[in-house]
């Protein structure tokens, strides 16, 4: 089971740098950062389509909450401690220092954003790499 796991990880690691790397070569202008779509894989948090490419959605605020079915795609994580303070959560500088290193390229993101979503799946990659898999 642990062997099959760690498969569909690589296939799914190999996947993202193929669609990153096509995106990286397009020479198209560079993506706004949005809550609804996750800034590592840019995947819409609403559709599930590649925001900048299928994903039609509006730009919307979302947060994540354990009352909203639509929610358990993604988590909502702090950028800053001052962020971490104000929603009573842990800071977590590793996640932080993983997010910066694995933001799209494609993504035009301000250095001063304190909260994210980010993908369910995204966040397995990174524990699994914290080794929390």
């Amino acid at each position: 089971m642990h062997i099959h796991a760690l498969f569909i990880i690589c296939i799914t690691f190999y996947l993202s740098f193929l669609h990153f790397v096509s995106l990286f070569f397009t020479m198209e202008p560079k993506l706004n950062y949005r809550l609804n779509a996750c800034p590592l894989c840019l995947t819409c948090l609403k559709c599930n389509k590649i925001y900048g490419d299928l994903c039609s959605c509006e730009a919307t605020v979302l947060y994540w909450s354990r009352s909203i079915e639509e929610n358990k795609k993604f988590r909502t994580k702090t950028l800053t401690q001052e962020a971490a303070k104000k929603r009573s959560n842990k800071f977590d500088p590793k996640f932080v220092s993983w997010f910066w290193s694995n933001v799209s390229p494609n993504l035009e993101i301000s250095l001063s954003l304190s909260i994210v979503n980010i993908c369910k799946r995204c966040l397995n990659k990174f524990d699994y790499l914290k080794g929390n898999f």
